[in-house]
């Protein structure tokens, strides 16, 4: 079965998280990447308050551009 687009990009989101903990890039303040999610222009994903060494395409918040966490219900849309 063909993996959707935006599962293959949380994919490649979570592996660039652990390259950048591989290279000890991820130890400064408030850094983030984010993706635009391919299905959905208006909609992207951002890391949530994890280590990145911790994070899975599972963890990673999608967020709507009017700023309303999609997946996570608890995340304040201010945050």
């Amino acid at each position: 079965m063909k993996e959707s687009s935006t599962k293959k990009i949380q994919r490649e989101h979570e592996d660039a998280f652990k390259l950048a903990n591989y290279f000890q890039l991820n130890e400064g303040i408030d850094n983030h990447f984010s993706a635009t999610n391919p299905e959905k222009k208006n909609e992207f994903f951002i890391n949530p308050y994890l280590h990145w060494s911790d994070i899975n395409a599972n963890d990673l918040v999608r967020v709507s551009t009017s700023s309303q966490p999609q997946d996570h219900p608890e995340i304040e849309s201010t945050a």
